[in-house]
């Protein structure tokens, strides 16, 4: 079964560095521990943009009106089919506290899940 999952990906842009915020997923499956974009599934009849923006709320505690849409990516675990509506929210680095922001050309591929690889690489080719 296919998952259609929203994120948003916040992006801060500091003198001439590109900056993404990040939080920690815990759960009792084999992504527990790794960075992630908020983000979750889709609610009944909720459009994708709607969900990025209600999962955010949800998660970081922010409420956002405008969001960019970036891409959608499919991706195949082992145990489950998702395809990633990804969204972008440029934002002040004061404007979300808990979490962490790391450096794009610095995150480390082996700490986030892998259906996030290919999208961190698009961001650092359209971000950098």
């Amino acid at each position: 079964m296919l998952i259609p999952v929203s994120i948003v990906i916040p992006i801060c842009r500091k003198e001439d560095q590109t900056m993404v915020w990040m939080q920690l997923r815990q759960e009792d499956g084999h992504l527990d521990g790794k960075w992630e974009f908020p983000g979750g599934k889709w609610e009944a009849n909720e459009l994708p943009e709607d969900c990025a923006k209600r999962e955010f709320l949800e998660e970081v505690g922010v409420e956002i009106k405008q969001i960019d849409y970036f891409k959608t990516y499919p991706f195949q675990y082992s145990d489950r089919s998702v395809s990633i509506f990804s969204y972008v929210f440029l934002c002040k680095e004061a404007e979300l506290k808990s979490g962490s922001w790391t450096l794009l050309n610095e995150v480390d591929l082996s700490k986030i899940p892998e259906a996030n690889h290919q999208l961190i690489e698009d961001l650092k080719r359209t971000f950098n």
